[in-house]
């Protein structure tokens, strides 16, 4: 019989990722340094922060109003993947200025009446100002973490403590997962003036995770590319390559918190896996433990600088667990190492932009994973608002026997009936001035799709439609006596001239 093998081919809906709008607005200030502004002012001296919104624009105000109207950054066009394209260069900056508004008084005639009104002129400076924190945050929905897996009730006790918090947002390599948000970057300079104002916004590209480091000195701009990332390991604070070539504070939480990306304390540090304690009656040890593993102990790997740590994680789960490809863990010298209840991170390749179903919540999309039968303890329904995926492609295989697909069915398939929405950032700067916030919106436009179609193709690729109607005969084993995934209908008819699947 054929045996599953990775999709050769994806469905066109499965690799559409969507399209970002180019550029259409130019950039916003505020407060503008125009005689509009000045007028309204009047004379005197004045103080504040000068904020610059990039590819941005701002609505129209009534006539004779002197208050902004809302800033929007270009608007983007959402795919249907997890992460459907990077969000590049949607950044702020921003800088203390001091405003010496003169009023000029118009000419007169020759009784010495005013001819017109006074007109006004400005000179503004951005002398330097002493800065105590500059943050950007975002009130997404956050996607629980993917690590560890949870297949079991200690598993799922893990999560519940950990990862279930949606008010944190997790490293993408700390704890390796899938996630819909953008990933944000602070900036925590002593200082602004006016070469060097604040730089914070959305990352450029992919936020990977590229190691660990003793401290933020060690880094360079000049060996990281804008996008990476470097993690400090006695704070779990990371740091990014800004598009202007600063080395910022990485915040990947949507709550204003100092960047920091793990909420677990690091509970050592091993060089290898066969170091890892193991939990006893008289020293157990508790779910979520967590230990750095350091670097440089094999001769073909090449520390790159110093400072540099390593690049995994291991957390404890509790339960004996196997590498990412199901094999049992092995030591330095290459033996299996037997009852291992660790996890480690590793580093996934997830891009920073939106999740459809998360931004437009209205939607309702699930499926039936593959595999869904009696010897499970329930039929497992997944939401990819849930889980950050959007239907699975594979394994995908119609032409073995019975035919192997990537889902059992869909229960639900509603798009939201929304066009647009709107996605709100928030950026606050504290120092030498008194504490000042704008909020920068940015409108997602939905996808246009021939929805129809598009589930008959996701259906096609089902067990249900194919007239499997039970999948999980197809399990390896379910046919064999032998097998403890005997199933509990010996005449079933996949079992017929099948042998085992």
């Amino acid at each position: 019989m054929a045996h599953p093998v990775a999709a050769s081919r994806a469905l066109d809906f499965f690799l559409d990722l969507g399209n970002l709008t180019k550029s259409v607005g130019g950039n916003v200030v505020k407060p503008p340094n125009n005689e509009e502004y000045w007028k309204a002012k009047g004379a005197g001296v004045f103080t504040g922060w000068e904020w610059t919104i990039y590819k941005a624009s701002e609505t129209e105000v009534l006539e004779g109003a002197t208050a902004a109207g809302s800033i929007y950054w270009d608007s983007v066009t959402l795919g249907l993947e997890n992460g459907p394209e990077p969000l590049f260069g949607f950044k702020v900056s921003v800088r203390g200025y001091q405003d010496t508004i003169v009023e000029v008084p118009p000419p007169t005639d020759e009784d010495g009446n005013p001819i017109g009104e006074p007109t006004y002129t400005n000179t503004r400076i951005y002398p330097e100002t002493a800065v105590e924190s500059c943050k950007v945050t975002n009130p997404q929905k956050r996607v629980p973490s993917l690590w560890p897996g949870r297949n079991n009730a200690l598993e799922q006790a893990w999560a519940n403590t950990i990862f279930e918090n949606q008010a944190v947002q997790y490293s993408t390599v700390v704890a390796a997962r899938s996630f819909e948000g953008v990933a944000l970057y602070n900036c925590d300079q002593p200082s602004t003036n006016e070469g060097n104002p604040a730089i914070l916004g959305i990352t450029e590209g992919e936020a990977r995770c590229v190691g660990f480091i003793e401290n933020k000195d060690v880094l360079d701009v000049n060996f990281m590319p804008p996008g990476d990332y470097y993690v400090v390991a006695d704070s779990m604070t990371g740091y990014i390559r800004t598009p202007d070539n600063k080395i910022e504070p990485l915040v990947n939480t949507n709550l204003g918190l100092d960047g920091r990306l793990v909420p677990v304390e690091l509970a050592g540090r091993i060089t290898f896996p066969e170091e890892l304690p193991r939990s006893t009656p008289q020293n157990p040890i508790a779910i979520g433990t967590t230990y750095l593993q350091q670097e440089g102990w094999q001769e073909s790997f090449a520390i790159p600088f110093p400072g540099f740590i390593g690049r995994h994680l291991w957390a404890y789960t509790g339960v004996e667990t196997a590498d990412f490809e199901g094999n049992r863990i092995k030591d330095r010298f290459g033996n299996d190492i037997e009852d291992f209840r660790w996890v480690r991170s590793q580093r996934p390749e997830k891009v920073s932009g939106y999740n459809y179903v998360l931004v437009f919540d209205e939607a309702l999309f699930e499926y039936i994973e593959r595999r869904g039968g009696p010897f499970t303890p329930e039929i497992f329904v997944k939401n990819p608002a849930a889980t950050g995926e959007w239907f699975p492609s594979e394994p995908y295989d119609p032409d073995a026997t019975p035919g192997i697909y990537p889902i059992d069915t869909i229960p639900s398939f509603v798009p939201d009936p929304r066009e647009t929405v709107d996605v709100e950032y928030t950026f606050t700067i504290k120092g030498a001035l008194p504490e000042e916030s704008i909020t920068v919106k940015q409108t997602c436009i939905a996808p246009t799709r021939n929805w129809g179609k598009m589930l008959k193709a996701l259906l096609e690729r089902s067990y249900y439609y194919n007239g499997i109607e039970r999948s999980y005969a197809t399990v390896p084993g379910y046919c064999d006596p032998n097998s403890p995934n005997f199933g509990d209908n010996q005449q079933d008819p996949y079992c017929v001239e099948t042998g085992q699947s």
